[in-house]
């Protein structure tokens, strides 16, 4: 797997696992860096089961929100799935009150998220064609 600044991506049991290298990655001052280095894990051809851990995260900014919202798009598009773990309650929060956690899975650490993957269990999604192409 390619070497990233801002994250750590590790495949393990045919999940690629993501996790924040600083906890002030997800600041707003980051949060584009960070954007583009989920963009290349979620492109890359092998990443069809995502796992992004938030282990150290203590702040999520509505950017970095839109950057979850796009990495989930884009595996979602080639029928991939994506799993959020290790999420602090503040965090939780932002997600129970926005409705994300009805778009995303959440699992409260990442052996929990790792065997939901195993066992095929979370939210399954159907790939979503842009009406552009055939």
């Amino acid at each position: 797997m390619a070497e990233y600044r801002y994250l750590t991506a590790q495949e393990v049991g045919g999940v690629t696992v993501v996790r924040f290298r600083d906890h002030q990655s997800l600041a707003e001052r980051f949060v584009n860096m960070v954007g583009e280095e989920l963009y290349g894990v979620a492109d890359a051809d092998q990443c069809d089961r995502l796992l992004i851990s938030f282990s150290g995260v203590g702040f999520l900014s509505s950017a970095a929100i839109g950057k979850l919202i796009m990495v989930r798009k884009r595996v979602n598009a080639r029928g991939g799935e994506v799993k959020l773990c290790d999420i602090i309650p503040q965090i939780q929060s932002i997600f129970t009150m926005t409705n994300l956690d009805n778009l995303f899975d959440i699992c409260p650490d990442e052996n929990a998220a790792l065997t939901a993957f195993a066992e095929g269990t979370g939210r399954k999604t159907t790939p979503v064609k842009p009406p552009w192409r055939p």
